[in-house]
């Protein structure tokens, strides 16, 4: 059973595909419209709209020290139907396509009404990790505002999450190390579960959101939880079955 979701914004459509390929990048000019599995989530960029020299394939950065981590491209910086590894980008042209692969980090989609920007990011923790009193939002926030005063014409959509409850830290010392930069930034707030430091992604992002001056009704979550939802890919379900694991959601956004 593979999950398709389809979100409907003012300058975008959202579409999450679930129970995807596994794509696998050995190197980073490898071409994308070679690879298994992405011959359909091509399809649908172009039947949406999206032209085929305007559609955009991002590698978002599992960790800190990998490329890409916490940046977010314009479409000039990447190069036309291949990989490019970044946590995000900027779609500022009509008819446009980004799309990457991620299998329980949340996606996030802001559209300013205003200017008919739209940009995406890869949320995963990594990427919402706080350095510094920044992250992947803040960096978003900034770029996708003109001069900053559009905080009231901006449309957020969140989707690919895991659930907070099903997301524990609570392993070993390593995995709480990995957790307690969110307590120590955002407060308890942004947990399900203080005691064993299950971590809701999906509140970590309402909170950076609203401080930066968004009203809630501006932020639609799909209320979808990879964890539980068998249409979904969910690496911390299959922890130990590696077919599974050979699977991930494709987030596709078609301006």
């Amino acid at each position: 059973m593979q999950l398709e979701r389809r979100h409907r914004m003012t300058n975008c459509t959202v579409v999450l595909l679930g129970q995807q390929p596994q794509i696998i990048v050995q190197q980073r000019c490898q071409t994308f419209l070679q690879q298994d599995g992405l011959g359909y989530t091509r399809n649908l960029a172009n039947q949406l709209g999206a032209q085929p020299d305007r559609i955009h394939l991002l590698k978002a950065a599992p960790g800190q020290h990998s490329g890409g981590y916490q940046q977010i491209l314009t479409t000039d910086q990447t190069v036309e139907q291949r990989w490019t590894a970044a946590d995000g980008i900027l779609l500022e042209q009509c008819n446009s396509a980004a799309f990457f692969q991620t299998a329980d980090c949340p996606t996030v989609v802001i559209g300013n009404c205003k200017t008919g920007v739209v940009g995406m990011v890869h949320c995963g923790r990594p990427a919402a990790e706080p350095v510094e009193g920044e992250n992947i939002i803040t960096k978003l926030l900034a770029l996708i505002m003109s001069d900053g005063s559009d905080t009231d014409r901006l449309e957020v959509y969140i989707t690919g999450a895991i659930a907070g409850a099903d997301f524990q830290h609570d392993n070993n010392d390593g995995i709480r190390a990995k957790a307690l930069p969110f307590l120590k930034e955002f407060g308890s707030e942004v947990f399900a579960d203080v005691d064993t430091l299950a971590l809701d992604m999906v509140a970590v992002i309402k909170h950076q959101l609203t401080t930066a001056g968004l009203r809630p009704d501006q932020i639609t979550h799909d209320g979808l939880n990879t964890y539980r939802e068998l249409g979904l890919a969910s690496h911390r379900r299959s922890a130990f079955n590696q077919e599974q694991r050979m699977k991930a959601n494709t987030v596709l956004v078609i301006t």
